[in-house]
Parts: structure tokens; sequence; C-alpha cells
């Protein structure tokens, strides 16, 4: 037996495309990137950290640090994800 059903969440650049009370009625919404990776951010900052230097670790060619794989980030839509990371790369290894 197939059960349909809508995601809880949909994360879209473009909020415009996905009204809001449409999406409610299914008991779902939409959020930004920048708005998801930030909820995200506050339940998981070190996993986060780990991920983003993982990422910038398998980088050869051509080489990334952590802060060039954050600032990709940014540009690429999500500016207060990228803050929040780049102030607890600036502290240092958190406990």
């Amino acid at each position: 037996m197939a059960v349909a059903r809508a995601p809880a969440t949909i994360i879209a650049a473009n909020l415009a495309d996905f009204p809001a009370e449409p999406l409610a009625a299914l008991g779902a919404s939409v959020v930004s990137p920048d708005d998801y990776l930030c909820a995200l951010w506050r339940r998981h900052p070190k996993d986060i950290v780990g991920s983003l230097k993982g990422m910038a670790a398998d980088r050869h060619r051509p080489p990334m640090t952590t802060m060039k794989v954050v600032d990709t980030l940014e540009r690429a839509g999500v500016p207060r994800f990228a803050r929040l990371v780049r102030a607890r790369l600036a502290r240092g290894p958190q406990p």
C-alpha cells in the first residue's frame, strides 16, 4: 500500500513559488536555505563544523580551507549561516 504525504518542510530559495496557505493546509511549510541551515546550526553546531571541515579536507583541485567553504556557501545565498559558522570558527575548538 502506498501512502501519499507532503513533506513537512520544503527548502526553497524562491519562497514566492510556494504559497504558505496551501502548504499549511497540507501540513507543510517552506523555508529559505539560510533559515533552514541556521535552525540546523542551533541544534547541531559541532556536527556542522565537522562536516564543513570534512568538505574542505576532501577538496584537492583546488584545495580549500574550511573558511573558503564557508565563503562559498555565503556566495551561494546563506549569509546568516556563514556568519554563525565564522563566529564559531574564530573562537577556536569547542569542548
